[in-house]
């Protein structure tokens, strides 16, 4: 009997506690790998490519929203949803997540049911449609 693939998750943030917190939350049913910058993206992307990433938007090197739009103008990347997980909530902020090509965006602090559930959602999109943009 052939095991069941795992979806995979990237996600990146500079605060440890916060990576493993999600990562520990993550964990049981995905496979989950995690970027304190988005300065080692590339190197992590060509053996690990994620169904999900999840991202932070204040970061050293490179803010979490130059990130995504680079991610998104790479077409092997463009249709891998991201959700933003930062403690800019405020409207300005939200708009920008989405207008740089972000699918989600939950504010921190935040409940990990919550973010638990809106992965279930695009990994859930994601494994039924997975060669379009969802």
């Amino acid at each position: 009997m052939q095991q069941e693939k795992l979806a995979r998750i990237l996600f990146i943030d500079d605060e440890p506690v916060v990576r493993q917190a999600v990562e520990r939350a993550l964990s049981p049913a995905y496979e989950v790998r995690t970027l304190p910058s988005g300065e080692k993206l590339e190197q992590t992307l060509q053996p690990f490519r994620p169904d999900l990433i999840i991202l932070d938007v204040r970061m050293p090197h490179e803010d979490g929203w130059h990130l995504c739009s680079r991610l998104r103008r790479e077409k092997r990347f463009d249709v891998i949803p991201i959700i933003f997980l930062s403690a800019l909530g405020d409207e300005a902020s939200v708009r920008k997540g989405f207008a740089c090509g972000g699918d989600s965006y939950l504010p921190k602090p935040f409940d990990i049911h919550e973010l638990l559930r809106m992965v279930e959602v695009f990994i859930g999109r994601r494994h039924r449609y997975p060669d379009e943009s969802i």
